[in-house]
């Protein structure tokens, strides 16, 4: 299962993102744990886009970013019905609950993002269930201590989160916030007197309200880089230089942009759709829309293979790409969700067993589906460094790393979980591996080429006279260039394949350890079962 890292000359993971990595990075990463407020309504037989308007305007006016998920019409679609998604959904959910239990329906999600370092500067969640659900079973639930904000009852969990009962099937859920910030969500929530989010997210919302898509996300970038900042990427884009698209082009264009949207539609298929869209039509880059957006999505590691064979698609205010979206692209994209994705394969689930008591029969399921994700996204990563480059690979890598690490744990054996967390750590160490071994490598390319071009001027002699005191010469420049291109390329090559490679080595090492840590986990599975 070793996996062998690409050689790239790509800068690996910087601290900064650029504007082309926001959406890609964004949505593979951050957004989906990382959401501020979800608003779940109960279960209806068809969406209802009136519903999904009122519900966009109790959102705060910062969300930058929204995600829709029309549940209800997803597990109704013929693909989700035949391969039982809604049937496996609830016994993962049974077994090891998650944020999305199998009684919602609908989903509408926002978030603040830090477009800079893509980080979410709070987070605030708010679920409704179709079913009334006492104060007391949200508390046998969850762990922590109880508390209240203002008339509504909560528990400050043990990982300094808070789970606020609104009323019998409202739930609020709060992360990364103080208890001010927490408390006043919760007001305008439920007063309903915030600003309007942008259009470009309510829009988004609509789609999904008039069953145009059952799953979209939407990232608003409105004024989110300045003018030299997209003239400085603009002059990395291999694709730009190309077309012959110059940096004041781009950046012209560039800041037209809204955001980005990514639609998911379920029939008896998947279809996906990735979007830019800017407030005029694009000109120059509309013609050049495939290779450039599929450079935005490689250059922040979130490339899916479909998305070669997508095709480009242009409309009024942008370009798009289009295209079947396979069950692992779906896994991909779902993979940060609290839905356990896995389940979502094309097998029957495994057939139902009669509810027990018995700690040791629930401790023996939950630790098997816990073990089973820890594998598959291990072997999602070795899979993946077959096909992607360096970066691309590294991305997933801490990607990996990260939803090991934020995966529930609830009821699973604690050997089990010290495992998983070990594993976490030890994608993490080659993610930092290569950080620095990327790193290490620019600062030696830097300081041990010599400029492109050097120019070298000597005085030659061109004409001569003689005077009774001698003769004399007479000079003139002569000037010439060192064109050093080739040798800095040869030498840069050289200086990043001897650190890459050191660090690919490190990483084969840390990858054994692994490997043997993935056999442990399984091996205990095994003793369970005997």
């Amino acid at each position: 299962m070793a996996i062998q890292f690409k050689l790239s000359l790509t800068p690996l993971l910087s601290h900064k993102h650029n504007l082309f990595c926001i959406f890609p990075a964004f949505l593979f990463r951050t957004f989906l744990l990382s959401a501020l407020l979800a608003i779940v309504v109960p279960s209806v037989a068809s969406a209802d886009p009136l519903d999904w308007a009122a519900l966009s305007k109790q959102l705060p006016s910062s969300t930058n970013a929204v995600l829709a998920i029309d549940a209800e019409s997803m597990f109704k679609s013929d693909f989700a019905i035949r391969n039982n998604w809604r049937e496996s959904h609830a016994d993962s959910f049974d077994r090891n609950p998650t944020m999305l239990p199998p009684i919602a329906s609908r989903f509408l999600l926002a978030t603040e993002l830090d477009t800079d370092f893509l980080d979410p500067t709070h987070e605030f969640a708010v679920m409704s269930t179709a079913v009334p659900i006492p104060f007391q079973e949200i508390r046998d639930q969850v762990e922590g201590n109880l508390d209240v904000f203002g008339e509504f009852r909560a528990i400050h969990t043990i990982h300094d989160n808070y789970v606020v009962q609104l009323d019998g099937d409202r739930i609020a859920l709060i992360r990364n916030a103080s208890r001010q910030w927490a408390a006043k969500q919760i007001r305008l929530a439920q007063d309903n007197i915030d600003a309007p989010i942008p259009e470009l997210l309510a829009r988004t919302i609509n789609d999904v309200g008039v069953g145009n898509s059952q799953i979209a996300i939407a990232v608003y970038l409105g004024d989110a880089v300045s003018d030299q900042e997209i003239r400085a990427m603009a002059n990395l884009s291999e694709v730009l230089q190309q077309a012959g698209v110059s940096a004041d082009q781009c950046a012209k264009e560039m800041a037209l942009i809204e955001g980005f949207v990514l639609s998911i539609h379920i029939t008896d298929t998947i279809h996906g759709r990735v979007e830019m869209v800017f407030s005029e039509e694009p000109k120059a880059l509309t013609e050049i829309a495939k290779p450039f957006m599929i450079e935005l999505l490689s250059g922040a590691g979130a490339m899916l293979p479909e998305f070669r064979h997508w095709q480009s698609s242009k409309h009024a205010d942008g370009f798009a790409l289009n295209g079947e979206l396979s069950i692992h692209g779906l896994r991909r994209v779902l993979s940060l969700l609290n839905v356990d994705p896995p389940q979502l394969e094309t097998a029957a689930p495994e057939p139902k067993v009669a509810t027990s008591v018995d700690p040791e029969i629930t401790m023996a399921r939950a630790t098997t589906k816990y073990v089973e994700r820890v594998t598959r996204l291990v072997d999602g990563v070795a899979s993946g460094g077959k096909g992607n480059n360096l970066r691309e690979q590294v991305l997933w890598t801490d990607r990996s790393a990260k939803t090991i690490a934020r995966m529930s744990t609830k009821n699973v054996h604690p050997d089990a979980v010290k495992l998983g967390r070990k594993i976490a750590r030890s994608m993490i160490e080659i993610v930092t591996t290569f950080q620095e071994a990327g790193q290490a490598a620019q600062s030696r390319v830097e300081s041990e080429t010599l400029p492109p071009i050097q120019w070298e001027t000597v005085m030659l002699p061109y004409s001569s006279f003689v005077t009774p005191q001698g003769r004399f010469y007479r000079y003139r420049p002569y000037s010439h260039a060192h064109v050093n291109v080739a040798e800095n390329s040869e030498r840069s090559s050289e200086i990043v394949a001897k650190k890459i490679g050191n660090a690919n080595a490190r990483a084969e090492e840390i990858l054994a350890s692994i490997e043997s840590d993935v056999m442990r986990m399984n091996g205990l599975i095994r003793s369970s079962a005997r």
